[in-house]
Parts: structure tokens; sequence; C-alpha cells
């Protein structure tokens, strides 16, 4: 029962704060599953510590993060600031998906874009970011874009 009052203020208090109803919803949710999961047992710092290593096994960091900025929000609410509990370190990937590399005919496409839309910065941009694989830099021309002397000379 007091669960309950406390959840209803608690829902009082999010729409006072101009949240979200979406956002309403997920903290409510995720306050209940805390809840529940204690089943009457007193919230603290061990407990909610407890949760976190039960959420791991259950989830991705990512969305124990999410689940613990809920139940963050919460505890705050309560006054219960000394019951929360660090986020999960989430690792960053530092390569990228080979499936979103540009392949070469992706990247010629793109130059060509570039070059048909009058974008010389862009294009020159493209072709100096990629001269480290190619192990130089050289002076290109656009190919949209020759001089009077050279459209004399292809004369």
């Amino acid at each position: 029962m007091e669960n309950a009052r406390n959840i209803k203020r608690y829902e009082d208090y999010l729409k006072n704060e101009e949240k979200a109803d979406a956002t309403i919803r997920k903290y409510l949710h995720e306050v209940e599953q805390l809840l529940a999961y204690m089943d009457k047992a007193e919230i603290s710092k061990a407990a909610i510590l407890q949760y976190r290593r039960y959420l791991s096994s259950q989830y991705k960091a990512g969305t124990v993060n999410g689940k613990l900025s809920a139940i963050h929000s919460y505890l705050e609410f309560m006054n219960m600031d000394m019951c929360k509990v660090k986020f999960l370190k989430v690792q960053k990937k530092a390569y990228i998906d080979e499936e979103r590399e540009l392949t070469e005919q992706d990247y010629r496409r793109l130059l060509d874009s570039a070059g048909r839309m009058g974008k010389s910065q862009l294009y020159y941009l493209m072709m100096v970011s990629t001269a480290p694989e190619s192990g130089s830099v050289s002076c290109h021309t656009l190919p949209w874009r020759q001089s009077a002397r050279e459209k004399q000379r292809s004369i």
C-alpha cells in the first residue's frame, strides 16, 4: 500500500516536471520492476547493487544503465540519494563494422556526386582524407572543371 502511494506521488512529480508521457511510463515501469524484485524488502544501497547484478545478467550494459537512470530518479524523489549506484561501463567500439564501411564504388560515386553538384571543397576534402591510405597526396584537377587552357588542349 505504501509503495502504491509513493508511486502515485512519483508519477505526479514527473508530470509536474513536464516529463514526456513515454518517459513517465518507462520510469514508473522500472520502479515497479525494482519493487517487485525486492518483494517488500527495504530499499538500500546493497539491495540496489544486488538488483544491478541481476539486471546485468539479463540485459546489455546500455539497457541496464537506462533502467538505473529511472531508478535513480525515483531514489532522488524519495530523498534516498545515498542508495544510488554507479552505472555500468559501456565499451565503445574502436572500429567500424565492415558492413558500414564504404566500398570503393560507393566512394567513387560520392566523389562524382560532389563534382556534379559543384562541391569542390567536399571533393578535395574526400581526396585528402583518404591520402594516408594510398601513402601520397597528389594534386587533382576536378574532372568537371577544366581550365580554359585544358579545354583548348582537348580540342
